[in-house]
């Protein structure tokens, strides 16, 4: 399992946590797998915001001529804000029980579904309300 590194400016990390598929297009020194690990460090100008760790689903290679993949991410592994949490990771892992990886991301995929159809929602009310105030 490889794990790779990438600062991305933290409105494009934050448009990839809306997105129903997240999905990046990257120049990475290698094709990762699915299951290999991505560290998304969330840049505020020159300084790290924000490190976000994600799980590659897909990885598919775009050029031949570069090393170009396109990548569908997983959210919501695991969050840690300018620190290393590696060392609290290990410490839980030999509590957990562990859950087959398919129903892990279909539970989180679920998860996000749930919380972008609450916005879309949300939006719709917010537009009704608009309306009606101007009709009247």
């Amino acid at each position: 399992m490889t794990t790779f590194s990438v600062e991305i400016h933290e409105y494009i990390i934050t448009s990839l946590k809306k997105s129903a598929r997240p999905e990046i297009v990257l120049d990475l020194p290698s094709v990762p797998e699915s299951g290999d690990k991505l560290w998304l460090k969330s840049m505020r100008g020159t300084h790290v915001a924000e490190t976000e760790k994600c799980m590659i689903l897909e990885s598919y290679r775009v050029s031949r001529l570069r090393p170009t993949v396109r990548l569908v991410l997983l959210f919501g592994i695991t969050t840690n804000h300018g620190h290393d949490a590696s060392c609290e990771q290990e410490a839980l892992r030999e509590r957990r029980q562990h859950t087959p990886l398919p129903e892990i991301i279909r539970s989180i995929r679920m998860e996000q579904n749930q919380k972008m159809q609450s916005q879309v929602r949300e939006q719709i009310l917010r537009k009704l309300v608009l309306l009606t105030k101007r009709n009247t």
